[in-house]
């Protein structure tokens, strides 16, 4: 589907919120005309045309967003939604037909991008616009450490500090910390649970969001090896090789030591001595041999 034809949810007082799903272009004359229930809307960033009167008399409108794809907004399309306060757009102008915001709520304001094009022109230089929309944080990974689950995303211009959240069982987001760095290491992560992550940019006082969510990341948390405690492995070697190999001073060495035929020193003295006590025995068989023959010629 890529358009929403005209007339095609007029004066269903009952509804009370819709989803534009991504992918439509177009929404046509009179679409939600005297929807009564909406209190806010967003619009996709595949929607580029928001017809005549498309959103007329939808009184309880409170917030709308506007995707930076919408490069047209037709006549009276919002006009007498005398609730919409705040209309925060994620582009630059898109041109107006007559009477868009006739008549909606006092104070009305246009939050606009940071660094958007063709607000100070007319008509919206008319309105009160506030340059106060960041692009949304890109998470560039997630990844398991040995303190936790590290997420990394990539410095939003204008941004001065940033949400940490992590996606709860029933669909929402629960904060874990603000941060002003563009990483952070969540050390509550439970080995073997999966979660998903999402980064918004934040004011200065903590009070109000400058950006939409980041696209979700998600992994399975796994310890990894070496989170324990140094004494877990003294000597940063796998336990099963502390009693291998020749590097233990404690094992096959001194065993080989013992079985063999000594140190160097040992082994040198024990055959001089040996070499000495053939020689005397040598020397002593010979002189005894020369005496004999003397006594048995005499």
């Amino acid at each position: 589907m890529t358009v929403i034809g005209e007339s095609a949810f007029e004066g269903c007082t009952g509804l009370t919120a819709i989803t534009i799903p991504e992918g439509v272009t177009t929404i046509e004359d009179w679409a939600f005309q005297g929807c009564i229930g909406l209190t806010a809307i967003t619009f996709p960033e595949s929607v580029t045309t928001i017809g005549e009167g498309a959103f007329y008399d939808c009184a309880g409108l409170t917030n709308v967003k506007i995707g930076n794809g919408v490069t047209a907004i037709g006549n009276r399309a919002f006009e007498w939604c005398e609730k919409l306060k705040t209309v925060t757009m994620h582009g630059s102008a898109p041109t107006l037909g007559e009477d868009v915001f006739e008549n909606c709520a006092e104070g009305l304001t246009f939050h606009v991008p940071w660094n958007a094009a063709g607000y100070d022109a007319a008509p919206w230089n008319g309105y009160e616009v506030l340059y106060d929309v960041l692009a949304a944080p890109e998470i560039r990974s997630v990844s398991n450490t040995a303190n936790g689950v590290q997420i990394t995303w990539d410095a939003v211009p204008g941004a001065v500090q940033y949400r940490v959240f992590y996606e709860t069982d029933n669909g929402g987001w629960s904060k874990i910390a603000d941060t002003a760095d563009t990483s952070y290491t969540w050390e509550n992560a439970q080995d073997g649970t999966t979660y998903t992550f999402t980064v918004r940019c934040l004011s200065a006082d903590g009070e109000s969001y400058t950006s939409d969510y980041a696209i979700g990341k998600t992994i399975t948390y796994k310890e990894e090896p070496g989170s324990g405690t140094a004494s877990d492995q003294p000597s940063g070697k796998d336990p099963a090789d502390q009693n291998a190999g020749s590097e233990n001073p404690d094992n096959g060495n001194q065993s080989e030591a013992v079985a063999g035929s000594g140190s160097p020193e040992t082994g040198d003295s024990m055959s001089l001595l040996l070499w000495t006590a053939l020689l005397l025995i040598g020397a002593c068989a010979g002189s005894l041999t020369l005496v004999l023959r003397r006594w048995i010629q005499s």
